[in-house]
């Protein structure tokens, strides 16, 4: 039985291991043209330093969820998301 549970670990682990091939992927390019939410970002981040960021703490998931929504409401082009979990 501990065998039987061994190779199982293992065959779950080689899935685990290796990454899709992504090379022959086509080169994405951003939109040069203006939108709403592009210039309501740089007039925000004009008013910090040289070298800092700006970013916001929400305070739960709902509120990220409500806020990940409202964005991609008001995306006119096209939307580009980056996740990460904390």
């Amino acid at each position: 039985m501990l065998g039987i549970c061994f190779i199982l670990l293992l065959a779950l682990l080689n899935g685990c291991a290796s990454l899709p091939d992504n090379s022959e992927r086509s080169i994405s390019h951003a939109y040069d043209n203006g939108s709403e939410l592009k210039d309501k970002y740089h007039v925000g981040s004009a008013s910090h330093p040289d070298g800092e960021s700006a970013f916001y703490l929400l305070g739960n998931g709902l509120d990220a969820f409500v806020g990940r929504a409202l964005l991609a409401r008001s995306a006119q082009h096209s939307i580009d998301t980056q996740y990460y979990l904390i």
